[in-house]
Parts: C-alpha cells; sequence; structure tokens
C-alpha cells in the first residue's frame, strides 16, 4: 500500500496513522520518530537513513510545519506510546531491548513481563557501551537470539545511526524509543493519555526536566523561525 509522503527539509515523512503504523510492523521495517529537533540539527546525517526507510511524525512541530505549508493534516504518532501497542497487537513475536541505564532496563524488562504476560523477549542491553563498538558488541546477539522486533532507545541522532548500521547486517522491524524506557519503569512520569493525545507531551517534559528541556529547546528556535517565515519547505 502507498502513502503520502511529505518533505520538510529532506526529510520524508509518511501521512501514515497508527493503525497503518502497527500494520506494518512484521514487514522488517525501520520506524524513524522525525521531530523538529532532528530537522532542525542532524539533517545530514539522518536524512538519507530517513529516505530509506519511514519517517513518522512524533513531534508536533512537523504536524504543524506539514499543516502549515501543505496545507495537510497529518496524524501525531506518540513514539514513547506506539511501542507498547505494538507488544499488545504482537504478542507472539520475538522482542529485543537496547538502551538506557543497567537497573533502568533491568527494570523496564521486568515491568514488560508483569504488564504482558507471555511476552517473549530474547535478549536485552543497557545502553552503556562505547559508540565505536556496539554494533559489534549485539550483533552476534541479535543473529544467535532472532528476534523479530528490536527496541532501541539511545536518543537522536545516535540511535537512528546505530540502527541503520544494525539493520545492514540483521534483518529486523526496528524503532528507536529515545527515553521512553525511562518513563515507562518510572525514572521519569509518564504523560497523562490527553497529553500525548492533544501532542503536548515536549511540554510535560520540559516541566519534569526544566533544564535539560530548554537546552534542547533553544535549538528549534531557528525551526520555528523557518517555519513562520516560510522558507522552510522543500520540494521532494
Amino acid at each position: 500500500m502507498k502513502y503520502n509522503t511529505y518533505n520538510i527539509n529532506g526529510f520524508k515523512i509518511f501521512d501514515i496513522d497508527e493503525k497503518a503504523f502497527l500494520s506494518l510492523i512484521p514487514s522488517n521495517i525501520f520506524f524513524i520518530s522525525i521531530n523538529s529537533l532532528m530537522v532542525e540539527l542532524h539533517k545530514k546525517e539522518l536524512s538519507e537513513i530517513v529516505k530509506n526507510n519511514v519517517g513518522y511524525a512524533d513531534g508536533i512541530g512537523i504536524v504543524f510545519a506539514i499543516k502549515y505549508y501543505y496545507r495537510q493534516t497529518i496524524p501525531h504518532i506518540t513514539g514513547s506510546d506506539i511501542w507498547l501497542k505494538i507488544i499488545k497487537r504482537y504478542p507472539l513475536k520475538k522482542y529485543y531491548l537496547l538502551g538506557s541505564k543497567k537497573y533502568v532496563i533491568e527494570k523496564t524488562v521486568q515491568k514488560l513481563e508483569i504488564d504482558y504476560p507471555g511476552i517473549n523477549i530474547v535478549g536485552y542491553r543497557d545502553g552503556y557501551i562505547k559508540k565505536r563498538t556496539i554494533v559489534e558488541a549485539i550483533i552476534n546477539d541479535l543473529h544467535e537470539k532472532q528476534p523479530d522486533i528490536i527496541f532501541i532507545a539511545l536518543g537522536t541522532p545516535y540511535q537512528e545511526l546505530v540502527i541503520a548500521e544494525l539493520k545492514s547486517k540483521y534483518e529486523a522491524t526496528y524503532l528507536g524509543l529515545g527515553g521512553s524506557f525511562d518513563r515507562y519503569c518510572g525514572k521519569l512520569p509518564q504523560p497523562p493519555n490527553l497529553i500525548l493525545k492533544c501532542g503536548l507531551e515536549w511540554l510535560w517534559r520540559w516541566f519534569y526536566e526544566p533544564i535539560r528541556r530548554t537546552k534542547k529547546n533553544i535549538n528549534l528556535i531557528p525551526f520555528v523561525i523557518k517555519v513562520l517565515s516560510k522558507r522552510y519547505k522543500e520540494v521532494a
């Protein structure tokens, strides 16, 4: 099935809703959460990766930019929520988790086994591995354990670069999750459903991590200026 795509600063973004997203999970696809911070700061590193995979609108800023330029409204899919819906939809799949600190990933796995009885987590590792050796460190584990779906929470753009390299060596469905493990295990409060539906997760995070989020959100100022001045759109 074909989906409409939109181009924002060289990033191809699919007009895909949650139902379609979940239906594509068995297809060994690399799903990339496109947010305004990624678009503004990491074009050179990530535009080719996004071009060859499925970019979806996680950030509400991307939804706004597409509506502003294309006069189209696309669905906002929350990455910190969709991975749990994947698990619920595909209980028989084999899962592998990578990322966050050791105690966080262990607590995440424990909670998943309680919340989703029978979940088949074939392996997991924390994300504290040297950047130059992270793929080498887990690729043999992936070939041995043969997971179907791999969740990686290392933060943008690092997780996307790692996933792209892993996918070239091991075929599976990959999803980058940012700080989702921290929120799921309770290290950071999980936003209420109403906040997620309204696309205000960024505001929730800002409230609980004011210093870190202020530093990150300052980097979005050029994105906002370009959107409002209508200089941001590029032709696909």
